[in-house]
């Protein structure tokens, strides 16, 4: 179990939050991420004779990295890249006083990828089971060499677009600050690589040749002889990449070197293998094999390079948008002078000094996500206070749904009325709307409602959502799901917290 896991939060969501705040990489930019996600934490700073008296789980800088601190007894599990088991000597050696308490204040959506070790297991037993009952025996330690490939292949594969490999780190030893020289060797080695034919690198053909014997060794158990061939013209690849480890780098990759034993062992097998001649047939099979798998891998390695451009684009783009100072001068640029201070649709802390108000329709479609942001944050900020303007027009059926929500806010309060305006945004009709609502279905006197909505209309504020706070409009540049990433920041303008609301 990782860090990530630990905390129920998904790791994609947690570093592109975390890498697109403007103060990234900075203790600020880590826990505002953590309270973004709905994980309320405080920072401090802890001498380590004190950490006893601390929680049983808190976050620490451990080598480097923010991880998860469970204590058991007189041992410590550290969640970092994987779960380790440390002394309290072993923890206090590799920690700085920096301490992180949390607390979880809303369930957090933990989106998990697509476990590919699923995959890679029903990959080796495919080629266990198949050349098992051929019976082959050279060809099915072959082909067992090739599955391997395949696999030390892929996680290199994936480690040039970011993806975290559980092998290459356990080969590696690898560590996010870079202190092992290990490391550095592994990364400097497999970067050094000079071989660029058409944005494939000779990771990328290791990957290639692999797959291509693979299917090959599958598919076409009689090819054996194109299968000895192709081996031996790996020697070449061999040489080159122990010309570079011992006499360019001066240093070996245990990846590497791992790849390169699992060819020479295929060279060694490929040697058993019978002589029984190349035909066309079988040269033609191994060139469209290679030229498909060649042409895939390079269409993949694109897609997934011009993926990576556009997130890192993004989070640069994020982190000018969430900058709280730009946001600001956008915010002050259009206020409202609201005169009518009705008591109708309130919500939270109504002496809180930062409101936020939505102006909304029953019948506007886009009003339900606005509405589902402004629950989360009445849950999430209890000190905030808010308000539902609702704009009405002459019409029957708006007529009897806003005299439901009235007399369900007037006798059951304002959860009961959140809850009633999910149902209808979920029903979105107002005769089984209403028939939901047999108590209070009755008409009442809107007048409330109908007198906010001509001071909405006054000011123009005929389109719906709009959100304001402080009775300022929230910007139309930002999307109103941004709204989360600045209200702590908002809690503590005193500026605009002392407007009038």
């Amino acid at each position: 179990m990782d860090f990530y896991n630990k905390l129920n939060i998904s790791k994609e969501e947690f570093l592109f939050q975390f890498q697109s705040h403007p103060n990234y990489p900075s203790a600020l930019a880590f826990s505002d991420t953590l309270n973004f996600l709905g994980i309320k934490n405080d920072t401090y700073e802890v001498e380590k004779q004190n950490w006893q008296e601390l929680p049983n789980e808190f976050l620490a800088v451990y080598k480097g990295i923010y991880a998860v601190v469970e204590r058991q007894n007189q041992d410590y599990f550290v969640y970092a890249h994987e779960k380790e088991k440390l002394s309290t000597e072993q923890l206090y050696d590799n920690t700085e006083n920096i301490v992180v308490l949390f607390e979880t204040t809303e369930e957090v959506g933990n989106t998990k990828n697509f476990d590919y070790r699923w995959v890679k297991l029903f990959f080796v037993l495919s080629v266990l089971v198949c050349f098992y009952i051929k019976g082959d025996v050279n060809l099915f330690m072959f082909n067992l060499l090739s599955s391997a490939g395949v696999l030390i292949s892929l996680e290199i594969f994936h480690s040039k677009f970011g993806v975290a490999s559980v092998v290459i780190n356990a080969l590696c030893n690898v560590t996010t600050n870079n202190n092992s020289n290990t490391v550095d060797t592994c990364k400097k080695i497999i970067a050094s690589d000079k071989i660029d034919i058409l944005g494939l690198k000779l990771s990328d053909f290791s990957l290639i040749y692999f797959l291509s014997i693979f299917i090959l060794g599958m598919l076409t158990p009689q090819n054996v002889f194109s299968l000895k061939i192709i081996s031996y013209s790996t020697a070449i690849v061999i040489i080159y990449s122990l010309f570079v480890q011992i006499f360019i780098e001066k240093a070996f990759c245990k990846v590497c070197l791992l790849t390169i034993s699992i060819l020479i062992g295929q060279i060694f097998i490929a040697s058993l293998f019978p002589n029984i001649g190349l035909n066309f047939e079988m040269l033609s099979i191994s060139l469209f094999v290679f030229t498909a798998v060649f042409f895939s891998t390079k269409h993949i390695n694109d897609i997934l390079k011009l993926k990576n451009e556009y997130y890192n684009l993004n989070i640069k783009n994020s982190r000018f948008k969430r900058d709280y100072s730009i946001f600001r001068k956008e915010l002050l640029e259009k206020n409202f002078d609201f005169k009518n201070k009705s008591n109708i649709f309130w919500f939270g802390n109504k002496k809180g000094k930062l409101n936020i108000i939505l102006i909304t329709n029953p019948f506007c479609g886009y009003c339900k996500e606005a509405h589902s942001i402004l629950e989360r944050l009445i849950i999430k900020y209890p000190d905030i206070s808010a308000q539902i303007r609702f704009n009405y027009f002459q019409d029957e059926n708006l007529e009897s749904i806003l005299s439901v929500f009235k007399n369900i806010y007037d006798n059951e309060g304002e959860q009961a009325l959140l809850k009633s305006i999910s149902l209808w945004y979920e029903i979105n009709n107002a005769e089984k709307f209403i028939e939901k609502h047999p108590n209070f279905s009755t008409k009442t006197d809107i007048s409330e409602i109908t007198a906010l909505a001509g001071e909405n209309r006054n000011y123009g504020l005929t389109f719906t959502p709009v959100f304001l706070i402080n009775n300022y409009q929230f910007p139309t540049k930002y999307e109103r799901e941004d709204i989360f990433y600045f209200i702590d920041e908002l809690l503590e303008d005193e500026e605009i917290l002392n407007e009038n609301i």
